[in-house]
């Protein structure tokens, strides 16, 4: 049997890593860290090149997750929303 390319065994290995609640939290703590969904914009341009850089290799995942499972790539943003919902819920019970 053949074995799988390397950028096919890439993708299975991120699939696999999607499929489980605990890869779908990290690669979320992930794409969320490497500012994937803000602006790396900063009047400092070695900032500005350090946040370009961080957000190019969330960005990449992200290609990756969307070559390996789209569909995946929901439950990751729906998993996310239910985590923010229930820390936002548990801030407001202890304040």
């Amino acid at each position: 049997m053949a074995r799988p390319s390397a950028r096919k065994q890439e993708l299975l290995d991120l699939d696999s890593l999607m499929s489980l609640p605990a890869g779908r939290r990290f690669l979320w703590r992930l794409l969320t860290q490497s500012g994937v969904f803000r602006s790396s914009f900063s009047p400092d341009p070695l900032v500005m090149a350090m946040n370009e850089g961080q957000r190019n290799v969330g960005l990449r995942v992200v290609g990756a997750i969307m070559a390996a499972c789209p569909e995946k790539y929901l439950d990751m943003m729906r998993l996310a929303k239910g985590l923010r919902e229930r820390e936002d819920e548990d801030a407001h019970h202890m304040a």
